[in-house]
């Protein structure tokens, strides 16, 4: 899987949202011998007239799995 299919369902997943959004790259990892790559990407959320509830942080951020996981077949660890 590519960095920008990730970067990709996530910008697709967050277009909708009502905060203002970062995201940005952390990690890419794969070891030589291994057929596996991990990508650790950083999702900033910020509302601008509100705070966050925790419902609300785990919906968008489940949203973002859900559309990462459909475009990208990948696994979310």
């Amino acid at each position: 899987v590519a960095y920008t299919q990730i970067i990709g369902a996530v910008d697709s997943a967050i277009a909708t949202s009502e905060f203002q959004t970062v995201v940005s790259p952390i990690d890419i990892y794969q070891p030589e011998s291994g057929e596996t790559k991990n990508i650790t990407v950083r999702i900033k959320l910020t509302p601008l007239d509100r705070t966050l509830t925790n419902q609300e942080i785990t919906d968008t951020v489940n949203g973002i799995i859900e559309s990462v996981q459909s475009a990208t077949n990948a696994h979310v660890i």
